[in-house]
């Protein structure tokens, strides 16, 4: 039910958010979304940064020339390492699906510091999808179906702009998704991505009613932002059960009915904005809550 429900309840989030703002409070009615299980509460809003001219609006058109350059210097390079997968114990209140916890291991790889943005996703699609436009606003109302595309297009153009065939982007598996939000081998085992304390790092339902510029809250270990928070990001995989069995980079199965999202962002509440809260939905799915990250191979 949790997934059925998610377009309907993410918009009365927004109002809620919207009657937050209004009032200089932050409220919670736990029968109105549903990831709200626990009764809690934030204690208090989180502070903004003001807007800078990195964030605001141009009336140019983006060119993957302009994007190209930013693009391949924002990604990190991961690790490989080994890590206890699904609702370790700092995890609260978890959803069953989060268990059983088992062991994975995968090897290093590149991932981007930030959500895809919408210059860049127009940059390289010719059009822009999200309904809250804004350059640097990550980009929304994108399918996984749609995210395969982008990915092809931008994988091609990379290649011509380089000069290196090699170079391919793709999106994170779930493994190395939740291995990267938890800090990689530099984790210190925090709920949420880069912190215990949610405003610090993440934008949700209860601190604001739509979609943020990427990177203004803080990062986490590995120097990743909005990795819990902001939008929700599509992952590689397949939803499916989890096994106790050791792993050594899944990948999911080979065929299913929804696909893998992770990050619990504007479309929810603090109690379902842990790191190992999982998601799943139709390919063909969008909404203005979800968005994606790259993971680039070269």
């Amino acid at each position: 039910m949790k997934h059925l429900c998610r377009a309907f309840l993410f918009l009365l989030c927004l109002a809620l958010a919207a009657e937050a703002d209004g009032q200089g409070i932050i409220k919670h009615n736990p029968t109105i979304n549903r990831n709200a299980r626990t009764g809690k509460t934030e204690a208090a809003r989180s502070k903004t940064k003001p807007a800078t001219a990195r964030n605001k609006q141009t009336s140019a058109k983006p060119t993957f020339a302009s994007e190209w350059k930013s693009l391949y210097y924002s990604f990190v390079y991961v690790r490989g390492g080994t890590f206890q997968m699904g609702a370790t114990p700092q995890m609260k209140n978890p959803y069953p699906d989060e268990f059983p916890v088992h062991t994975v291991t995968v090897d290093g790889f590149f991932i981007s510091k930030y959500e895809v943005t919408q210059a860049l996703w127009e940059a390289v699609m010719g059009s822009n999808p999200s309904k809250v436009k804004g350059r640097n606003l990550p980009v929304t109302n994108v399918s996984w179906t749609d995210c395969q595309t982008f990915l092809s297009r931008l994988t091609a153009l990379a290649q011509a702009k380089s000069g290196y065939s090699g170079i391919s982007f793709c999106l994170p598996t779930e493994a190395q998704w939740e291995f990267a939000a938890r800090g990689g081998n530099v984790s210190k085992g925090y709920q949420y991505s880069g912190s215990n304390t949610i405003g610090r790092v993440a934008w949700h339902c209860y601190n604001t009613s739509t979609v943020q510029p990427v990177g203004r809250k803080a990062p986490n270990e590995l120097g990743l932002y909005d990795m819990t928070g902001n939008v929700s990001e599509w992952c590689s995989d397949w939803l499916a059960p989890y096994s106790a069995a050791a792993q050594s980079d899944p990948t999911g199965p080979d065929s299913g009915e929804l696909r893998v999202y992770r990050d619990g962002g504007i479309g929810h509440t603090v109690e379902a904005c842990h790191i190992s809260t999982r998601y799943g939905q139709s390919p063909d799915y969008n909404d203005e809550a979800t968005g994606l990250r790259l993971v680039m191979h070269e």
